[in-house]
């Protein structure tokens, strides 16, 4: 086993000392705290837990002007305390008590954030009530907006090191095809992507018991009211739908498909991803189509 120094700085991450001052506490008062009463005037306890750029910021204010709702709350002290717990810091036990303490603390009816996905099978457990919503976004346009994420995200350590969490795991060296984005620090080869796009979504759907679970396909989000509001036993008129697209753009617009051939990154989704991408879309989709207005951005 790695020894501690090794484990907290295995994807490159250090919190700022005010958040590492807030991780030391909170480790300290959770075997404590986690016993306190919990919250008893939820309407309803659910989780939305896509993938990242598949709605799951719209779904933290499309909820947020008549519940309890965010998207990724505490997300520095919950990111590193999840990088700790993925590189074997905590016992299970100690993860469930951060948990629990960060539920009661938190007390939302609804949670969206991508990377609790990590961790969805002990939330299941130890939230029976809850319901988990997850949105799916097909491989071709996920991976191109994936990217600009990164791209966007690639001068913050903290978003860098949960990708590193993300990607490096599956050790693939980019191929010719795509020997562009190894000029990009920030982006990992394209079957790292699709890898991932298929291990995130795979995990939830076998994690998750299937009377418990909405997928919803992302471009029918907003056209999906309904069958969110019967889900979640409420009201279609208390949910925003004007915040169903509230996600923000990211600013360095790299034009993925004008740098890598579609039909390359098609056959890796065939390799890496078919059976999954014809069991939650009936058949391969092909909805990608190259935003004509992005200037390629300059490579360096």
């Amino acid at each position: 086993m790695m020894n501690s120094t090794a484990k907290m700085n295995l994807y490159g991450y250090s919190p700022q000392p005010k958040t590492a001052r807030r991780i030391q506490r909170q480790t300290f008062l959770a075997p404590l705290l986690q016993f306190l009463p919990a919250q008893n005037n939820r309407r309803f306890h659910a989780y939305c837990v896509g993938l990242p750029r598949s709605g799951t910021h719209s779904f933290g204010y499309m909820f947020g002007s008549r519940y309890s709702s965010k998207h990724e709350p505490a997300k520095k002290t919950t990111i590193s305390h999840l990088l700790r717990h993925l590189s074997g810091t905590y016992t299970e036990s100690q993860w469930k008590a951060l948990l629990r303490c960060r539920d009661l603390k938190l007390g939302l009816e609804l949670e969206s954030s991508h990377y609790l996905h990590h961790t969805m099978a002990i939330l299941a457990e130890m939230y029976p009530e809850a319901k988990f919503i997850h949105t799916v976004r097909e491989p071709l346009s996920w991976l191109a907006s994936e990217i600009n994420q990164n791209l966007e995200t690639c001068e913050n350590p903290m978003w860098r090191a949960i990708e590193r969490a993300r990607y490096e795991r599956y050790g693939f060296r980019y191929a010719p095809e795509e020997k562009v984005l190894a000029a990009l620090d920030a982006v990992w080869p394209v079957a790292s992507y699709l890898s991932y796009w298929r291990d995130h979504n795979e995990l939830i759907m076998r994690v998750i018991p299937k009377d418990r679970l909405l997928v919803l396909r992302t471009h029918e989000i907003k056209h999906s009211i309904d069958r969110i509001a019967h889900f979640l036993n409420i009201h279609p008129e208390t949910i925003n739908t004007s915040a169903s697209h509230s996600g923000k753009n990211s600013s360095k617009k790299f034009d993925l498909y004008a740098h890598v051939d579609m039909d390359f990154v098609q056959k890796k989704v065939d390799l890496h991803c078919g059976p999954l991408v014809e069991q939650l879309f009936d058949k391969v989709p092909q909805f990608y189509l190259p935003d004509k207005t992005l200037q390629p951005l300059t490579l360096s």
